[in-house]
């Protein structure tokens, strides 16, 4: 293949943020589709007429075509050699390749309860329902973690994912899934070694995700038995994308294979960021790409926007000014629902709060920032993944899409409104694990809202009606019948069952032909209807 060097698109860094950001001596390029990556590479390391011969190149997204390119940038001139690289017919895109920042802050409050943001969000309310781990058909629920962090902390590692397709460190991909020694997830800076333990961030942004819970230590994680994959990376831009795209290939695999192999990954965490729009640099819609590729095998995405209490309309964020919709942007608020970070009223979804976390060698400490926020909002995906609803379980099977799309619905639907993010948010409101536990119970044939009498069959009816009906919460409820000439024929206590059905069954054989009455009610509010025995 000749190497015709023809400008298409030139990715260049100006005087902006981005310039601090620019890994050096690396350049991304996007090959156009049917390009053959390897022969078009091995043939640009050897071609004697290229003025900037590169030292090593590294494929790491097949799906959108990306491979990182590392050159000598102490002899040779970066924006020179993206303009001698960006004659070739076969290259879409071409760029410097950028570092993101991890989105953390010193605690402001030395008065934070521990993990009082928990309760600020209803964990509680949905853990008498589910602690998480698997779905109701029995898939173990999995969240990336796209940080290294302590594996082996005495809060977490019971709940760290583990191949167990794979055989560690034995240099062989024992699986055929394209990894080798992916045993506790995979490191993508270093393949095959180990997760660095000491990585601060990401064993708190862990913590807060899935800390074993209920165990007699430390704290508890939103969903105390979901497993985390852990990817490890340095955040450079290209190690990101090759960190979704691991992530990408074990749910695909999952979803090919029934089960068998990869793993049932419902949500990702990236608690980093930098300051852009995808229109900004094409290589930020190409990230914005990968989030609908991850959404259509069933991931959904939670992503820390910028700290700072800016608009982010005005100034821009990645990776919360994507559009995709399986992408959940969450901002900050602190113990007085006051907002701590960026905003938009089109971009950012929700917020959420920051925790007491677990940090390296078993320790503890307040952690604050969005990069606190956004891994709230992974482990409730997985959480309201764990709850009892068997046709929400069935449909991440069937139509995993469709289910990432349903689970985004709930979380923002049932977000609690706040002052302080009225028109600065898409949902005006704070991540509540109950409200879109209560949003989910809708979908799962037991409703949830103003008490009401939904249906009443069949009517006319001579054997056995059915009474459909609706409760605000699932305390005990009075269902009373009359006749028409206001006896009471019929009388039962019902306490409805999170997840269950919400009827009754009731025998008309033996009665009279006739109007009936039947009342739902308890001690505020009381609700009725008439049917009719043949």
């Amino acid at each position: 293949m000749k190497t015709n060097f023809t400008f298409l698109c030139l990715f260049l860094f100006t005087s902006t943020v981005f310039s601090q950001k620019i890994v050096p001596g690396e350049l991304i390029i996007r090959l156009k589709k049917d390009v053959n990556a390897a022969s078009f590479f091995e043939e640009l390391a050897q071609n004697r007429n290229n003025t900037s011969p590169i030292k090593s190149y590294n494929t790491f997204s097949e799906q959108l075509r990306l491979t990182v390119l590392r050159f000598d940038h102490q002899t040779i001139d970066t924006d020179q050699l993206i303009k001698t690289l960006s004659t070739d017919t076969n290259i879409e895109l071409v760029g410097s390749n950028i570092q993101f920042e991890q989105r953390s802050k010193e605690p402001n409050d030395l008065n934070y309860s521990e993990q009082w943001g928990l309760e600020a969000i209803n964990a509680p309310e949905i853990w008498e329902c589910s602690t998480g781990g698997v779905t109701v058909l029995g898939d173990t629920i999995v969240v990336a973690n796209l940080e290294a962090c302590d594996i082996e902390h005495e809060d977490l590692a019971e709940n760290i994912w583990i191949n167990h397709n794979e055989i560690p460190d034995d240099g062989i991909d024992n699986d055929s899934n394209g990894y080798k020694d992916d045993y506790y997830g995979y490191n993508v800076q270093f393949p095959g070694d180990n997760h660095d333990l000491n990585n601060l961030h990401g064993t708190q942004t862990a913590g807060i995700i899935g800390a074993v819970g209920d165990n007699d230590i430390g704290v508890s994680g939103v969903s105390w038995h979901v497993k985390m994959m852990i990817v490890s990376n340095n955040l450079n831009f290209d190690q990101i994308i090759e960190s979704y795209a691991y992530v990408l290939d074990q749910r695909t695999l999952y979803n090919e294979t029934n089960g068998q192999k990869g793993a049932f990954v419902v949500a990702t965490n990236a608690s980093f960021g930098a300051v852009g729009r995808p229109g900004d640099n094409p290589f930020f819609q190409v990230w914005c790409d990968m989030y609908d590729l991850l959404g259509a095998q069933g991931i959904l995405n939670a992503g820390a926007t910028d700290n700072s209490i800016i608009n982010i309309d005005e100034k821009g964020d990645m990776p919360t000014s994507c559009p995709s919709d399986f992408l959940i942007a969450v901002t900050e608020v602190d113990q007085s629902n006051q907002l701590q970070a960026g905003y938009s009223e089109t971009m950012v979804d929700l917020a959420a709060t920051s925790s007491f976390t677990t940090i390296p060698n078993n320790g503890y400490d307040v952690f604050t920032g969005t990069s606190s926020a956004s891994p709230h909002v992974a482990g409730a995906i997985a959480l309201m993944y764990s709850l009892p609803c068997k046709d929400f379980a069935q449909l991440a099977l069937d139509n995993p899409s469709e289910a990432a799309r349903s689970m985004k619905r709930y979380l923002l639907d049932g977000t609690a409104p706040l002052n302080s993010l009225e028109g600065k948010t898409v949902t005006g409101g704070l991540l509540d694990l109950k409200a879109s536990m209560d949003e989910m119970q809708g979908d799962c044939g037991s409703p949830t809202g103003k008490l009401d009498l939904l249906n009443i069959y069949p009517n006319p009816v001579r054997d056995e009606v059915t009474i459909e009906y609706r409760t605000p919460d699932n305390t005990k409820y009075d269902i009373r019948i009359y006749d028409a000439f206001g006896r009471l024929v019929h009388y039962r206590t019902v306490e409805p069952i999170k997840f269950e059905a919400k009827e009754i069954k009731v025998p008309v054989n033996n009665w009279s032909s006739g109007i009936y009455m039947i009342s739902i009610e308890n001690v505020s509010n009381i609700v009725s209807s008439k049917f009719v025995v043949q």
